[in-house]
């Protein structure tokens, strides 16, 4: 089951340190918390809820959609690649001295791989409701 979420458009007037714009700046602020060192005053802020059944909004659905479309074939690339070790360590000749070790290294794989399409299970699942 999906987090509940709301969208925003938050509007900020502040006074920019430096020559850089705030568009060179302004994506890696907010992902890194940049914010403090990039602002030199704060004057206000105007937060307004978004309603994504307004056709102004429907890209944000598009951009979602996209997002969900990459991670899902992350996710599968990434469920693949352990498969593909999981078969190769199976196939593969191991003389009685490293079984143990080749033991260990399958079952630590086969968990991995069990997380991981659980996880994507999951994404799938709360993609689809």
């Amino acid at each position: 089951m999906a987090d509940k979420t709301q969208d925003y458009k938050v509007t900020l007037v502040f006074k920019n340190k430096g020559d850089k714009h705030p568009t060179d700046w302004i994506h890696l602020a907010m992902e890194r918390g940049w914010f403090a060192t990039e602002v030199a005053t704060h004057y206000s802020a105007e937060v307004e809820a978004i309603d994504r059944s307004q056709e102004e909004w429907s890209w944000l659905d598009n951009i979602d959609s996209l997002n969900g479309h990459i991670q899902n074939n992350t996710a599968l690339k990434a469920v693949q690649e352990q498969k593909e070790l999981v078969q190769s360590l199976q196939n593969s000749t191991h003389s009685p001295s490293n079984w143990t070790q080749y033991e260990e290294e399958l079952v630590d794989l086969r968990n991995k791989l069990e997380k991981l399409e659980k996880w994507h299970n999951q994404v799938s699942n709360s993609k689809e409701t």
